[in-house]
């Protein structure tokens, strides 16, 4: 009988060892992401502003920015082609180191990643 294995069970090593590269790409996955999230939030704003201001915007106007937000919401980890356009290298070096990154530090996903490497800035210069 197979056993399934909780995510809250598993933990993240942090003391994973990283070279100076995969250090690199997990910076730019954070920086990346804050990027991203100041941008929505003040998108986020703006919206906010226009509707309490404009009390003549439809339900119809409002759910349509709304969901523009949120699908934006669900974009802000990089992708693997924009970490190798910043990176100066390809997309299939990007996905090596990914993927060894992710091993050493038992973690599964990039947003994930973007979290332990948000928590674990010190590690990472």
């Amino acid at each position: 009988m197979m056993q399934s294995v909780h995510r809250s069970s598993v933990t993240t090593r942090d003391n994973a060892r990283l070279t100076d590269r995969q250090k690199e790409i997990v910076r730019l996955i954070v920086d990346i992401r804050t990027e991203k999230t100041a941008k929505i939030a003040a998108e986020l704003k703006e919206t906010t502003k226009l509707l309490v201001e404009d009390g003549n915007a439809t339900n119809r106007e409002i759910s349509g920015r709304l969901r523009g937000i949120l699908k934006r919401l669900e974009d802000r980890i990089a992708k693997n082609d924009e970490l190798a356009s910043r990176l100066g290298c390809g997309e299939g070096t990007v996905k090596i180191h990914l993927h060894s990154i992710l091993i050493r530090t038992g973690l599964h996903t990039k947003e994930e990643l973007a979290d332990w490497g948000a928590k674990h800035k010190e590690m990472l210069v």
